[in-house]
């Protein structure tokens, strides 16, 4: 099993229109909501290609709730270190030249308590089922006591 950890998850909405214009109300024709974040990433391609990955990382709020779903119907098992502040939102704009704007949520600052947590699972899976893991970005909000101490 390879556990995905991640330190900055998302929700990655994605949306088409016609064109973007600035400045100016843009309605649009499609909209599609999906786990996000590096690590959901690497997870989805882990599952696409038939291994049985483990997802770890941060969520809250309904957002958190929706990209723990997306994760669940993909059928990529989770654990969750809960936190107040909502889940982040990508934003990925797509007109219909293929033209696309993205706009990226800064995670939010997580409680020092709830960043202590994530070390436990991680360390849980990695003593009891010979796990991979791997960790991918992590947010500057994060603070530089948990950066340092993940550097491999």
């Amino acid at each position: 099993m390879i556990v995905c950890v991640s330190a900055n998850p998302a929700v990655d909405k994605r949306v088409r229109l016609p064109k973007l214009a600035l400045g100016r109300v843009n309605r649009v024709s499609h909209v599609q909501a999906a786990a996000g974040g590096e690590s959901a990433h690497v997870a989805m391609a882990l599952r696409a290609l038939g291994s049985v990955p483990r997802w770890i990382g941060f969520a809250g709020g309904a957002t958190g709730q929706e990209l723990l779903a997306g994760l669940k119907d993909l059928d990529i098992s989770s654990v969750t270190v809960p936190m107040k502040n909502a889940t982040r939102v990508n934003l990925e704009i797509i007109d219909e030249d293929g033209n696309v704007t993205e706009i990226l949520e800064l995670g939010l600052p997580f409680q020092h308590k709830n960043v202590a947590h994530s070390s436990r699972p991680v360390n849980l899976f990695s003593a009891k089922q010979g796990t991979i893991c791997l960790l991918f970005f992590l947010a500057a909000c994060l603070p530089a006591s948990y950066r340092n101490s993940t550097r491999i």
